[in-house]
């Protein structure tokens, strides 16, 4: 199916501006593991969808070589960055993350990118790049013995993040799973359409894959940006936070309980938290903390029985907000206080003796 070419122009400037712009926010948050090279990522993208542009648009054969030429920057650089990008995301990058080798990935590409441009003295990368019938479209290009080593290389980088992909997606938990899959998705729209392409019999005259870069350039620029890379903060948090003894639940905006950290699940004898469960039907005890509710600052005492004995705790409720503005959730805090309620007792007791005893002795000396 022929790709009609006003369209396929205005899709590729839609993305030459998208991409440029999520490479600018990641050179823009650059102390973010990983945001370098999303950002030079992105910015190949830019530059296979741009110059793929004038390479169309130019009418004379100079120039839609030398578009040719600089777009196969982008083209070379592609699978090596997206590599990079996937040794650093998931972390696994032991021997690569030390002294930046991750950037060795993109030599090959670089070496192939040059001999792009001095292709007129070997024409090892295209043996023949001709004017094609209509002056509003691409080049006619026979590829290389470079071309194709190059490609067979690229699958294979491309091939190794995706595997990294899926090694890190099985050893993952599963609310930290998604993220890979975004990934993968992302990456796996461009690999196939630009495969599918090259091995065609019946190829377009237009390469559709600048125009897959609307699909994969978004998802890979949301897992990042959402996700971030992979840290073992969530999971540290998660053992950190189970070690408390204080209570710990968390409800959203509803009201229905998303988590709860051991303690918590021990006090309601549940092994896990049930789904779409109100707070006030998991723990009935909580409507006694409406009072305090909508009151971060403020506290109150509780006495929940367990069996004979009544545990006493001081509990908070803390809102979460996002931007000072938009109610998110809750977290419902009990601090277990029994020892301290025992000791008063006791100290009032001792104190209530003690004035039995005085009032005592002051009749026997009367």
């Amino acid at each position: 199916m022929e790709i009609s070419l006003p369209v396929y122009l205005i899709c590729l400037g839609v993305l030459v501006v998208f991409t440029a712009w999520v490479s600018f926010r990641a050179f823009n948050n650059w102390r973010q593991p990983g945001a370098r090279s999303l950002g030079f990522l992105m910015l190949s993208m830019t530059v296979w969808s741009g110059f793929y542009m004038i390479e169309i648009l130019h009418p004379a054969l100079s120039g839609k070589v030398a578009a040719r030429q600089a777009l196969y920057l982008g083209m070379t650089l592609s699978p090596p960055l997206w590599l990079g990008l996937a040794l650093q995301y998931t972390g696994i990058k032991k021997w690569w993350g030390e002294r930046n080798r991750i950037h060795l990935l993109n030599i090959p590409g670089l070496i192939v990118f040059l001999l792009g441009v001095t292709n007129g003295r070997h024409h090892l990368v295209w043996k023949s790049m001709s004017m094609p019938a209509e002056p509003t479209s691409p080049l006619v290009l026979e590829a290389g013995t470079v071309f194709w080593g190059y490609t067979i290389l690229a699958y294979a980088m491309i091939g190794a993040g995706v595997f990294i992909y899926l090694l890190d997606f099985a050893s993952s938990q599963k609310a930290l799973r998604i993220k890979n899959g975004i990934m993968l998705a992302g990456a796996s729209i461009t690999a196939v359409v630009n495969l599918l392409f090259l091995l065609s019999d019946s190829s377009p005259a237009i390469d559709p894959t600048p125009l897959s870069f609307a699909l994969s350039a978004p998802l890979i620029s949301f897992a990042f940006f959402r996700f971030g890379m992979k840290s073992l903060l969530p999971l540290a948090a998660r053992i950190v936070v189970d070690q408390f003894r204080d209570v710990m639940i968390i409800v959203d905006a509803q009201n229905l309980v998303t988590d709860m950290n051991l303690a918590a699940r021990e006090l309601l004898k549940i092994e896990s938290v049930p789904e779409n469960a109100s707070i006030f039907k998991l723990f009935p005890q909580a409507s006694l903390l409406k009072g305090v509710w909508d009151k971060p600052d403020a506290g109150m005492k509780i006495g929940l029985k367990n069996e004979n004995y009544t545990h006493w705790y001081e509990a908070r409720v803390i809102p979460l907000s996002k931007n000072d503005r938009e109610l998110l959730g809750r977290v419902i805090v009990l601090h277990d206080v029994t020892g301290e309620q025992s000791l008063l007792k006791a100290e009032r007791r001792r104190s209530q003796q003690a004035g039995s005893a005085g009032g005592d002795r002051a009749k026997h000396r009367g």
